[in-house]
């Protein structure tokens, strides 16, 4: 958290502590919930959503978006202003050699749970992704699946009446 602070040019105290209340679930603006491990590793495998992970883009490049699973949502005051945030666990960067024999379509990462945590405003934040086992679940590798939000609902528009031709 002292990291997050001092990108906000705000530099924290060596004995500065903090409390903060998390919760387990968030709205994207495309539709999407966005759940956190805090809750999902607690459920049984059956009521488990798996909406934990996230695609993001800190500096709004799409071209090179980075993955990562949320472990919690909470808000800080950053200079008089409450922000929202998200304690995230991120993935590596994607393997560029089945990246590119893939032509792009491939993206596989390893997890790299508490070694690479970081707290980042929810606002970089795009939408809520599927990270699939690549081969064995104990290597920590996945593929990316990117989840679809209620905007494909509208795509076909009326639904038609089953109109068929007699013969």
């Amino acid at each position: 958290m002292r990291a997050f602070f001092e990108l906000k040019g705000i530099t924290a105290e060596v004995d500065w502590t903090t409390k903060v209340k998390k919760w387990a679930r968030l709205a994207l603006p495309n539709g999407q919930f966005v759940r956190t491990a805090w809750k999902e590793k607690v459920k049984q495998p059956s009521k488990v959503r798996m909406s934990r992970n996230i695609m993001l883009h800190h500096n709004k490049d799409v071209r090179s978006p980075d993955f990562a699973e949320v472990q919690y949502f909470f808000q800080v005051q950053v200079q008089g202003v409450e922000e929202t945030v998200a304690l995230v666990s991120n993935f590596s960067t994607p393997d560029e050699q089945l990246c590119t024999e893939s032509s792009g379509a491939l993206l596989v990462c390893q997890y790299q749970g508490a070694l690479a945590l970081e707290v980042i405003p929810v606002k970089d934040t795009s939408n809520c992704i599927a990270m699939v086992p690549f081969h064995e679940p104990e290597d920590g590798r996945f593929f990316v699946c990117e989840k679809m939000g209620l905007e494909v609902a509208f795509l076909g528009g009326g639904r038609e009446a089953d109109q068929r031709e007699e013969a």
